[in-house]
């Protein structure tokens, strides 16, 4: 299942503009031989207007995910926002499956977590349990240790065994 947000689009309009900056994308390829008709091609991909991903495309300048050396390249920071849409899916029809049980006191905690699941596409299948065929594990680790949840996420990969897809 197609995890859709954005207004019924698959990805932010930042994430569109900054895999323009991204080797060998189709957005890259784009920018590399069309660049006047960059935003105009990227409107047509992305389905965001074009005055939007320009403006999206300066306001990522300004926050220092674009810096401009001849041409504009994606700083660190921009490459890891955009990290998480570029994810290989997992082999043998495997799972990532989050379980996690962050104490009430915590609140704000579990809701970011439970936010960065939904920005990465995972799917929820009960409050505390989300699926991914997304190969996540890296972010998921970073994202436990950033917000202190050792004691409280645990992250499998499985194979479904029944019913077969």
């Amino acid at each position: 299942m197609q995890v859709k947000d954005y207004r019924g689009k698959k990805h932010p309009a930042l994430i569109y503009v900054l895999r323009g900056l991204l080797p060998y994308t189709r957005e890259n390829m784009l920018l590399s031989f069309k660049p006047s008709t960059f935003f105009y091609e990227l409107e047509r991909v992305s389905g965001f207007s074009e005055n939007t991903l320009r403006s999206t495309y300066y306001r990522a300048r300004r926050d220092g995910l674009i810096a401009i050396d001849v041409v504009p390249i994606l700083t660190e920071k921009g490459l890891r926002k955009v990290v998480p849409y570029e994810a290989k899916k997992l082999g043998n029809q495997a799972r990532l499956i989050v379980l996690f049980d962050v104490p009430e006191h915590r609140v704000v905690t579990r809701n970011a977590f439970r936010r960065l699941l939904r920005g990465l596409g995972f799917e929820m299948v009960q409050q505390s349990v989300w699926v991914t065929d997304k190969d996540f594990r890296s972010i998921l680790l970073d994202a436990v240790a950033e917000f202190d949840l050792k004691d409280c996420v645990e992250i499998h990969e499985s194979v479904r065994l029944f019913p077969k897809s």
